[in-house]
């Protein structure tokens, strides 16, 4: 099961966990830079790559309750990146849940959804179990058995 741990509040931080795959667990603290925003990329990109060669459907939940307003170039990274992404995979629509309390930060993941024209396959959440609720549902749908740390259990 996730749970919410507590931590301090950093001044940048990026997680990126695939333990749990299809799952895909994110955590982006603070303001993060083009070399963060990179890793990020690249992750999702091979693990996408994957999920896809596999026929399996990637779920993502990122966390971004920590998250402060990036810059333009980390923006237009994003939007880059989104656009350029292939609409499906052999599993399905890769699906994201963005756990964002912050109205800005909320603002900025409907704008790249605007930008983007990808808005289909992200929703935002106020909070970690309904992303959680999300990702279950998602797997449970699609005929995947729910990775164990979604479980109630």
């Amino acid at each position: 099961m996730i749970t919410q741990l507590e931590s301090p509040h950093c001044e940048v931080a990026l997680e990126l966990i695939d333990d749990h795959f299809p799952l895909l667990l994110v955590r982006w603290a603070g303001r993060l830079q083009a070399q963060h925003v990179l890793k990020l990329i690249r992750f999702c990109d091979v693990h996408g790559a994957v999920a896809a060669s596999e026929g399996r459907r990637l779920v993502l939940i990122l966390d971004a309750r920590e998250a402060a307003l990036p810059n333009s170039l980390v923006r237009d990274m994003l939007i880059d990146w989104l656009s350029d992404r292939p609409r499906t995979n052999a599993g399905g629509k890769p699906r994201s849940y963005v756990i964002a309390t912050d109205p800005l930060i909320r603002g900025v993941v409907a704008s790249l959804k605007w930008a983007t024209g990808r808005g289909e396959g992200i929703q935002v959440v106020k909070t970690l179990e309904q992303a959680i609720a999300g990702a279950r549902e998602t797997f449970e749908a699609s005929g995947v058995e729910v990775p164990e740390i979604l479980r109630d259990e």
